[in-house]
């Protein structure tokens, strides 16, 4: 009895003591690899990856410093950190959008900040894989009748926000994300006119430009310049003027009238001449009896 209990004790000390050995393994590893992370890649090729161990269950690697320059693989003092929480082995991945890190990543062909992709973090079996996609991505240009535009990107949510004016041509104003006539013409009987902008998508009532042939304007509209009228036994007309006619004036009379002022009235010839005419050429009967 006594010889078991004493190969007991022997057993646990031994299991104890391999539990302890592999509990301060893993507490070493677990402190390591707090180091400068170095990977290269290109602006809009697939991201590469690079791994730093962890202990076998997480992985704990406080800060990781990268270059600014991803395609640097040498040493640099322009980093930017990365501060991953815990994460367990087989978990999802911790994932930063590239445009969230301040200083931002940035290409070294151009010199440019990185806007869009992201910086992806995995644990598993103790290490860690960071891959980026980070890039540099431009507004693009949108068409716009009368006016230029952009469909704009916005690093937040690393898309596009969809195409908004940025100005106008000539003759043109802005609003509600269109270009608008500054004047346009429109419709007035016998002559033409136009409409100006008035601001907030909305026109001015049409507005006289000038009259046809033989049309006057007055108070924005086209009147005939002169109108028949009535004259007994002719013809006669009315003309236009400061919004008015005039009375009707002869213009002609029928046949056997003529015009006497403002009127047409029958025609008489000349009367024959007088007898005491004839009487004169008596004088001379008398001279011949001389």
């Amino acid at each position: 009895m006594k010889q078991h209990s004493a190969l007991k004790l022997i057993k646990g000390i031994v299991v104890l003591a391999l539990v302890m050995t592999v509990q301060s393994i893993y507490a070493g590893k677990s402190t390591k690899w707090q180091q400068r992370f170095i990977q290269s890649t290109q602006e809009g090729t697939t991201a590469t990856a690079t791994s730093i161990p962890g202990d076998g269950l997480s992985c704990m690697v406080g800060s990781l410093q990268v270059n600014r320059n991803l395609a640097d693989q040498g040493v640099s003092a322009d980093l930017v950190t990365l501060n991953p929480p815990v994460m367990k082995s087989g978990a999802a991945p911790y994932v930063l959008r590239c445009a969230s890190f301040s200083p931002k990543f940035y290409n070294s062909a151009s010199g440019r900040e990185m806007n869009s992709g992201n910086v992806s973090l995995t644990c598993l079996n103790g290490n860690i894989s960071i891959a980026t996609s980070c890039r540099v991505v431009d507004n693009q240009p949108c068409p716009f009748a009368n006016g230029w535009g952009s469909n704009k990107f916005d690093p937040a949510i690393d898309d596009y926000t969809g195409c908004s004016l940025d100005g106008c041509n000539g003759g043109f104003t802005p609003f509600n994300n269109s270009c608008w006539a500054n004047q346009v013409g429109c419709y007035i009987p016998n002559g033409s006119g136009v409409q100006n902008y008035a601001g907030n998508g909305a026109y001015t009532g049409c507005i006289l430009t000038g009259c046809n042939g033989g049309f006057t304007g007055w108070s924005n509209g086209c009147y005939q310049s002169t109108v028949g009228c009535s004259i007994a036994n002719g013809s006669g007309a009315q003309y236009f003027s400061n919004g008015g006619y005039s009375a009707c004036t002869v213009t002609g009379c029928n046949a056997g009238y003529v015009q006497s002022g403002n009127a047409c009235i029958i025609y008489s010839p000349d009367p024959p001449p007088t007898g005491g005419d004839g009487g004169d050429g008596g004088d001379g009967g008398d001279g011949g009896g001389e």
